[in-house]
């Protein structure tokens, strides 16, 4: 039986024209028309990178959920592990199935419902400062306050420890590195991390800033803890594992629960 191969666009050289550069401009209208052209499996292939893009949710649910073991993380997982290193999002097989098995539990219902009420008060308190700084209808910055927000409630409710101080540097330092990780991502021709020119010299020091909270949480200099013991850093530094594991995890529960929460804020 010959092998099938789905239907999709190719661009044998990766430069920025075409496909290359409808998915650096809008990637979600890229994806969309490729979709609508092809259906719900597509082969995308640009130079010698071959990917597929799934949009029906049973197909979605199989490579997720039914046989994930036979999906491991791709190579665009790279850039994100420039970042969180060997997190839940970013580590596969069995280390990924054990640190899965130890952080559940701390999202288990009795732990979640009671977060709420964090939710509530940290979002009283910025609207509050809103109505103080920007009263007279003076413009601001709405993705950066939503930024700022999330990592208030994460900070408290997933990490134990109260952000309202750092939020800001924090949030600066999470769009800067997501903003590299995306362009690693869409651009293969990007030179490595390693290299001193500006860009990666912009994100050296901006992950040097998430390195230095994760590492003031893991010892408890410098943060004040809030005495909580259910939270994700006491499970963590309960659990045994090495600090370089610890602070893998401590930053991808901080970007997970910050960068999209906070679009679909300030989008709504």
């Amino acid at each position: 039986m010959a092998r099938k191969t789905a239907p999709g666009p190719t661009q044998y050289v990766p430069l920025p024209y075409g496909l290359v550069a409808d998915l650096r401009r809008d990637p979600l209208s890229a994806y969309t028309a490729i979709a609508r052209e092809h259906g719900d499996v597509s082969r995308v292939r640009i130079g010698p990178l071959v990917s597929h893009l799934l949009v029906h949710p049973d197909h979605v649910k199989r490579v997720l959920l039914d046989r994930y073991e036979n999906y491991p993380r791709s190579r665009l997982f790279g850039g994100l592990r420039l970042v969180l290193g060997e997190g839940l999002v970013s580590s596969d097989g069995e280390p990924w199935k054990r640190d899965r098995r130890l952080l559940q539990p701390s999202f288990a219902r009795a732990r979640i419902l009671p977060l709420a009420t964090k939710v509530v008060a940290a979002t009283e308190r910025m609207l509050d400062g809103w109505r103080v700084t920007h009263g007279e209808g003076r413009p601001f910055d709405v993705a950066r306050a939503m930024m700022r927000l999330t990592l208030v409630v994460v900070g408290d409710a997933l990490l134990g420890v109260e952000l309202e101080g750092r939020a800001d540097a924090l949030g600066d330092a999470l769009t800067e590195v997501l903003e590299y990780v995306y362009q690693r991502t869409s651009n293969p021709l990007m030179l490595p991390p390693a290299v001193p020119t500006s860009r990666n010299l912009r994100f050296r020091r901006a992950l040097a800033v998430l390195d230095r909270f994760a590492q003031d949480l893991i010892g408890g200099h410098g943060i004040s803890i809030g005495g909580r013991h259910d939270d994700l850093t006491a499970t963590l530094a309960e659990s045994g594992l090495a600090a370089g594991r610890v602070r893998d995890h401590i930053l991808t529960f901080l970007v997970a629960g910050n960068e999209t929460t906070a679009n679909a804020l300030t989008w709504a």
